[in-house]
This record gives structure tokens, C-alpha cells and sequence, in this order.
């Protein structure tokens, strides 16, 4: 029997702001604890463009129904780690990202959220659906009841989806989101208890892709401390001895100040000290379980690879999808000599106000436009036209630096400068 390798799963990253949608301003790096896994499991894994790509030593056809089974049985409570690093800092311009978070979040993507649309298979958690209580603020996804994902273009609470004033109309798509980020802590972190007292008892849960749950409890090293004799809410939780994921903490059987939702569901965080110290941008991880949707799980039902080649001669694999989108924000043009008449839009979706402050002229689109490698075509007409054909209006130029703002309602603005 023989032996060959064949592709296990791929990493897609996908940007729209880039004319081809590839994202190569990311790389995957797999973890220590994942690179010696892999390397058990007699896989290799390569980044070629915006795909991460993990391949597998399969057996080969002469094995009879064991063909394209893995050459080194995988275990079902498997997972991979991988992180992410930014390698281009010219994508938290490009992208709809609230980099505010970043001070102690970072991305969290996975095949366990099982996020399909389509035929698509996305890492990113599904988009949540609008609800009419919550404040939204510019860049905020929501989907309607026919899975239609919007996009807040105005901070609003109250207009639904169908008002085109406060929302974009994004199509059956997912994206990357803040739903996305979880707080990433080291592995000796301070908690602040919600009851001070004199001794705690800390439970920490993992996350159970079978149940979906943190319901699998976990062993640390301080599980019960004694914190003197004058009460305090400050606990400090060795968990040492926890591998990188998920977990929820509860201290004296209750969650710690800050670690409930609106809804009061606990709050998971990201262990890892790699992370926070590495300052990578973010972790994905990939379970090998038996996902309620089959599409998501590494092997077939009989055990075998994804890695075929299909009735028209062509090879597909098991292509997992990690999509941001891109940055949208009102285009405002400067105008500094008063000899532009006004900037107008062929398609008529987008118009411009002007206005005039300390005698420069400034165009205002009427929404949000979406930054884009591939331009964005708007007519100049001027008092004293050159030639029959207006010329361009520049689209906003991302290496600028400070090329986006932002108000106090937190909408976004492109602010360009004419020479004419």
C-alpha cells in the first residue's frame, strides 16, 4: 500500500475591498501545541496567497475502502489552533473593523459555528438578527427575516432594516463582525468576584463542541483561595495548566463583575498567553467533530478526505471562508478655489451637498460609500471646463494617513482634498 497527501481543509481570507476579493494582508500561523499535532498526524501546511492550506497523508486506491482515509487515524476531540497576524496595517483602513476592541478582544473564528450561506462555509459566528431595542452605531451587521445582512450607515435605535437612511442594504452574505471578538486574557489573570469575600471557590468550564455548551469542567491550580481575612472582590486564577480556547469562570458559583451579556449569559474568554503577548490579531480553530452540518466536519461520513475531484474533472476540497468587509464612510471633497460646480454620480446613487466654510467649498455624499480598490467613478464639472469630458473626482487614498475620522456619533468620514 502506498501513500500520497491530499488536502484536508483550506483557510479562504477574503477582503471586498480588493478587486479579486483575496486578503493578503493576514497570515496564519499554527500554534506550538498545533504544529507538533500536525506533525503526529503526518500533515504539512502551507500559506499560499490569502488560503492557508492543510494537507494530510491519505492511503492511496490500492486500500480498498480505506483509500483517502488518513495514513494516521485523526481523534474526534481534535482541534487545531491557529493564529492570525496582521501583516499589512493598511487593513484596519480598508475594513469594517471596531478596532477600538482591540485593547482586549481579538477575533475568535471557527468551524464549530457552522455558518453557512449558501454553499459558502464561513468560520465567522452568524450574523445577529435587528433588534428594535438595541442602539446600533456605523458598521453594526444585522440580518432581517429573509437573511438579508444590513449594514448601519447611521447610529439609530428604532428604524428597522427597511429604513434606507440608517441601513445598507449588504445582500445574503456574512461577514467577520464584533460578534467575532472575545476577550483574550493570559493564563494568570486577575477577576473581580461580583460578592467580596474572605475565601473563593473557582470553577472554570471549557467549551464542548458536542453540546455547544461550556459544560465541560476543568481542572486548575488555585480552585480554592483564601484571600485573608478582609473580604475583596480580587481573585487571582492560576489556569496554568489550561491549553489555548475558550472557557467561562464562575467564583463562589457566580460569574465574575463583568463577565455577563445584556441577556445575563456568561461571557467566554480566549486563553492564551501567545496571543496577548504576541499581539496577534486573532485565533481560528478547527474541530475535528461531528458537526450537526456535515459540510463543516473535516472527514466524510465513511472517514475519508473532502480532497476529490468532482464531474466536471475539477478538484475541490473542504474550503472554509473567513470574509471582512470593507470600510464604508461618507466621501467628504475639499475645495479650496471655488472652481468646482459640483460632483456628480452617472448611476444616480450617490449625490453630494455642497456647502461652504471659511470660503472653502465642501461636497458631501448623502451616504456612506464603500472604500474600494476598484474606483469609484465621479464627474468634476468645473466653472471652466478643460475638455467635453469631466474629469475624475479621486477616490479616497487608503495609505493617506488619517484618511478616515470619525464623530462623535461615531459615523465615519473620508475626507479628500482637491487642487482645484
Amino acid at each position: 500500500m502506498t501513500t500520497a497527501y491530499k488536502i484536508l481543509f483550506a483557510i479562504d481570507l477574503q477582503n471586498e475591498y480588493y478587486a479579486n476579493g483575496k486578503c493578503n494582508d493576514i497570515s496564519i500561523i499554527p500554534s506550538a501545541d498545533t504544529a507538533l499535532l500536525l506533525k503526529n498526524r503526518q500533515m504539512l501546511y502551507r500559506m499560499v496567497g490569502n488560503k492557508f492550506v492543510v494537507l494530510i497523508k491519505v492511503n492511496d486506491s490500492s486500500a480498498g475502502t480505506d483509500a483517502d482515509k488518513p495514513f494516521v487515524s485523526l481523534s474526534a476531540d481534535e482541534k487545531y489552533v491557529f493564529f492570525l497576524q496582521l501583516e499589512k496595517p493598511v487593513f484596519t483602513t480598508i475594513t469594517n473593523i471596531d478596532f477600538d476592541l482591540f485593547s482586549g478582544h481579538r477575533f475568535y473564528f471557527s468551524n464549530i459555528f457552522e455558518t453557512k450561506v449558501g454553499t459558502r462555509l464561513h468560520l465567522s459566528a452568524p450574523t445577529d438578527a435587528y433588534d428594535n431595542a438595541i442602539a446600533y452605531k456605523p458598521g453594526d451587521m444585522v440580518n432581517n427575516a429573509t437573511a438579508t445582512v444590513f449594514e448601519c450607515i447611521r447610529s439609530t435605535t428604532g428604524n428597522n432594516t427597511g429604513n434606507a437612511a440608517f441601513w445598507f442594504n449588504r445582500g445574503e452574505n456574512t461577514f467577520a463582525t464584533k460578534k467575532d471578538m472575545y476577550p483574550f486574557i493570559t493564563r494568570v489573570t486577575n477577576f473581580k468576584a461580583k460578592t467580596a469575600a474572605t475565601f473563593f471557590n473557582v470553577k472554570v468550564f471549557a467549551f464542548n463542541p458536542a453540546t455547544g455548551l461550556y459544560d465541560k469542567a476543568v481542572k486548575i491550580k488555585n480552585d480554592e483561595i483564601n484571600a485573608g481575612s478582609i473580604p475583596t472582590k480580587n481573585v487571582q486564577v492560576d489556569m496554568s495548566a489550561l491549553v489555548h480556547g475558550r472557557y467561562v469562570i464562575k467564583i463562589n458559583g457566580e460569574d465574575h463583575e463583568s463577565g455577563t451579556d445584556a441577556a445575563g449569559d456568561p461571557i467566554p474568554f480566549y486563553l492564551s498567553d501567545e496571543v496577548v503577548n504576541s499581539n496577534y490579531f486573532g485565533v481560528v480553530e478547527v474541530f475535528n467533530h461531528n458537526a450537526a452540518d456535515a459540510d463543516f466536519s473535516l472527514l466524510d461520513s465513511s472517514g475519508k478526505v473532502k480532497d476529490t475531484i468532482n464531474g466536471m474533472g475539477k478538484s475541490v476540497w473542504l474550503n472554509y471562508i473567513i470574509q471582512f468587509a470593507g470600510k464604508m464612510a461618507t466621501w467628504k471633497y475639499i475645495v479650496r478655489t471655488g472652481k468646482v460646480i459640483s460632483i456628480e454620480d452617472e448611476t444616480a446613487v450617490y449625490s453630494f451637498a455642497k456647502t461652504t466654510v471659511d470660503q472653502q467649498d465642501i461636497f458631501e455624499s448623502n451616504i456612506p460609500i464603500r472604500l474600494s480598490e476598484k474606483p469609484v467613478m465621479f464627474d468634476l464639472l468645473l466653472t471652466n471646463a478643460v475638455s467635453s469630458q469631466p474629469p475624475p473626482a479621486p477616490n479616497p487614498d487608503p495609505q493617506v494617513t488619517g484618511i478616515i475620522s470619525r464623530n462623535t456619533s461615531n459615523d465615519y468620514y473620508c475626507t479628500i482634498y482637491l487642487n482645484y
